[in-house]
């Protein structure tokens, strides 16, 4: 069954996606992969603080009990445009606790005032966005999370409402190509698709409809 949901972030949320002169900005989106391990944690399908883990098993993906789409502004559906509205531009640096210690380097490390230099550029999404996405389960739709929390230090709350639709009425659906490609195996032709290039296992391609969606993230 796939759904269709409507996200409003209720907080800002931050990731370091787009590189900026002097900072690390966040895109204008929210990826399929932080929504599908957002909605695994909050089934319970996952257990926090794997402290042995370097990096995303990605392909555990697939034994997840919704997968999502890439969740695009509501720019993009009106006028196929990627853009929300931000916060102003903020500082961040190394006294704010979130590195070790309120510094980025461990304090055996005589460094002087290296801590007070660490400064760059965040802009967060606005609260108040609204975005898209479709939402691949066999779970009923009572039974689908509320709310998630996405984005650096899980600081951003989305609050969804969902609803059922017709598979093929669905037609401003926007995929990631890595997890067609690199999760789910599966190549896909995307003549005639807008592309949108963020990071490496971000490239999104769209729009398709429900139908294509359903096929591609078959196992």
């Amino acid at each position: 069954m796939i759904y269709w949901s409507e996200i409003t972030n209720i907080s800002p949320v931050q990731y370091y996606t787009v590189q900026s002169s002097g900072g690390m900005l966040t895109g204008p989106f929210i990826g399929d992969l932080a929504l599908d391990y957002a909605s695994a944690y909050s089934l319970g399908e996952l257990d926090y603080h794997k402290l042995d883990m370097k990096r995303p098993n990605y392909n555990e993906i697939k034994n997840f009990s919704i997968l999502w789409s890439v969740a695009v502004p509501e720019n993009v559906i009106k006028n196929n445009i990627f853009s929300v509205n931000y916060m102003k531009m903020m500082y961040r640096n190394t006294m704010l606790g979130i590195d070790y210690n309120g510094t980025n380097l461990n304090p055996a490390y005589r460094v002087g005032s290296y801590m007070y230099k660490n400064f760059y550029f965040v802009q967060p999404i606005r609260p108040g966005n609204k975005f898209y996405a479709a939402v691949k389960t066999d779970l009923g739709i009572e039974k689908l999370p509320a709310a998630l929390r996405v984005g650096n230090g899980k600081t951003g709350l989305l609050k969804i409402k969902y609803k059922s639709v017709n598979m093929e009425d669905l037609n401003n659906i926007y995929i990631n190509l890595f997890t067609i490609k690199n999760i789910f195996n599966k190549d896909f032709n995307v003549d005639n698709l807008h592309i949108y290039y963020v990071l490496n296992h971000y490239v999104m391609a769209g729009p398709v409809t429900g139908g294509v969606m359903h096929e591609l993230y078959k196992l």
